[in-house]
């Protein structure tokens, strides 16, 4: 297994979108007014060009297969951000992956001068 775990690029977008939205089938959780609906799905790199932000793409063997950032939600608190888009396909679950792009986020939050991350999720 060759992962690699890097900067969100321009050409990740519609494969990380196909991704969301089939995890978001998987979870029968495919309801409108949630990420799937949301056209930020289909823009995530020009979303997190936004100060404050950063964003995480696992590949393995040069497939995408999964994602997670962090992001300056508005309505936080100061010194806080929302580790946002938090996604692995099936087939990488369970291998660690979703540990290290989770610490990868955290580990931007730090430099980014966060103190605190909020979660939001589904069950």
């Amino acid at each position: 297994m060759s992962l690699t775990i890097r900067p969100i690029q321009p050409s990740d977008n519609a494969l990380l979108a196909t991704l969301i939205r089939k995890v978001f089938r998987e979870f029968k959780i495919d309801k409108p007014g949630t990420v799937y609906t949301d056209p930020t799905t289909d823009a995530l790199y020009e979303l997190f060009q936004q100060p404050g932000s950063a964003y995480f793409v696992a590949e393995e063997n040069g497939v995408i297969i999964g994602g997670c950032g962090v992001y300056p939600t508005e309505g936080l608190p100061a010194g806080c951000a929302e580790l946002v888009k938090f996604y692995l396909a099936a087939e990488a679950r369970g291998k660690g992956i979703g540990n290290r792009l989770m610490q990868q986020s955290i580990a931007a939050a730090r430099e980014l001068g966060y103190t605190q991350l909020y979660l939001e999720s589904f069950p």
